[in-house]
């Protein structure tokens, strides 16, 4: 079955200066009082559209835009085009995935390893399980990999382990929640103890700014604008380059994530910082101006519980609790959904002075970038 795009019951296609309007009679739901906002286009592709089941735990990305995603039955794969998907002989859900030189690395429960292109035109699997010899694995699963000095360094709530092509080392026992390259050194968040990196002898050493967070478990690590960040469940920091400490985010910002649940922390670009949520889609944060753009269910997502996160080319990926969904967050073209039905059926408008003015059943409204 072919993924469909997201359309609206009542919607406009904005592009610079033109304007188009498609009408459907019907209007359905209650009107809000506040702005709805102009949304880029969002394709939704569901669990029967990719054959799969439908938590998707994370996406990797690779160089040629090959999309990888960890789905509770395998790994999917999709090439812009169909998707597939491959299953462990052991039938465990992945949860981890990440593309690096050809090689799609996996991590599972209990399990370990990678993934290559075949003669066949499909992809087979190569279990490192064998490499970890005497480390005994207990009831592990692997939920974040990452490359860092041409080793794969790779984590679960046990402990963290390293990859060099040869061999397999545990690094350090401990409940790992997040993971990431910054100034060239692999920083790791440890569970409720704060922040750690890598030293030259490949041993964890204390971040001792990261103190002001201990207590709180931190779900992930993100670089953005060259500064390091670290979200917990209501909570955003950012590392201060001035003073080396750790401050919380202007703007209101924490107060929208202290109610929807922070789960990813994605940078799309220097200016905006996106926010995978559990309870409320994910949030666009915009640095200079410090406003906030929420995407959840009400307006095209699938799913309010956003599990993974990634980006190639303004093509915003988002794994979710039920569906992976994309969207084309750079598009010039916006869309605007009525939900409510107040707005009743157009019968004219106007463009003047960048608002758009609509005439309907149920009096005169204007639309601009910021909604209607």
């Amino acid at each position: 079955m072919k993924a469909k795009f997201f359309t609206c019951t009542n919607g406009f296609y904005i592009r610079s200066t033109i304007c188009c309007i498609v009408l459907i009679i019907s209007i359905f739901h209650s009107f809000c009082s506040t702005a709805q906002q102009l949304n880029p286009p969002i394709q939704n592709y569901s669990s029967i559209a990719y054959d799969a089941a439908s938590q998707n735990w994370d996406i990797s990305i690779d160089e040629t835009g090959m999309i990888y995603v960890a789905n509770n039955r395998g790994l999917l794969i999709f090439n812009g085009q169909t998707w597939k998907l491959f299953s462990l002989n052991s039938g465990a859900i992945i949860r981890s995935v990440y593309a690096y030189k050809g090689k799609i690395f996996t991590g599972s429960y209990r399990e370990f390893g990678y993934w290559e292109r075949n003669d066949m035109g499909g992809y087979s699997y190569h279990s490192l399980n064998p490499l970890f010899k005497d480390i005994a694995l207990g009831d592990e699963e692997f939920w974040g990999i990452m490359a860092y000095n041409d080793s794969i360094y790779f984590r679960s709530f046990g402990a963290l382990y390293k990859y060099d092509g040869d061999k397999i080392i545990k690094i350090s026992n401990g409940v790992f929640t997040g993971m990431k390259v910054f100034q060239n050194k692999l920083w790791v968040a440890k569970g409720r103890d704060g922040i750690f990196f890598l030293n030259h002898a490949d041993k964890l050493q204390f971040f001792e700014p990261s103190s002001k967070l201990t207590g709180n478990t931190i779900a992930d690590l993100e670089v953005h604008n060259d500064q390091l960040i670290a979200g917990t469940r209501e909570q955003i920091f950012y590392l201060d380059k001035k003073n080396d400490e750790f401050n919380l985010m202007p703007g209101n910002l924490n107060d929208a994530i202290e109610k929807s649940e922070l789960n990813k922390i994605l940078s799309l670009d220097h200016e905006n910082l996106i926010i995978g949520t559990l309870k409320n889609g994910f949030l666009k944060w915009n640095r200079n101006n410090e406003g906030i753009q929420v995407f959840n269910r009400s307006n095209g997502l699938q799913n309010n519980t956003v599990l993974a996160l990634d980006v190639f080319k303004g093509q915003l990926w988002l794994g979710l609790d039920n569906g992976i969904d994309r969207m084309d967050i750079d598009s010039p073209i916006k869309f605007y959904t009525n939900t409510t039905g107040e707005l009743g059926a157009v019968y004219d408008l106007i463009k003047e002075s960048n608002k758009i003015y609509l005439a309907s059943n149920t009096g005169v409204y204007f639309l601009d970038e910021s909604g209607l």
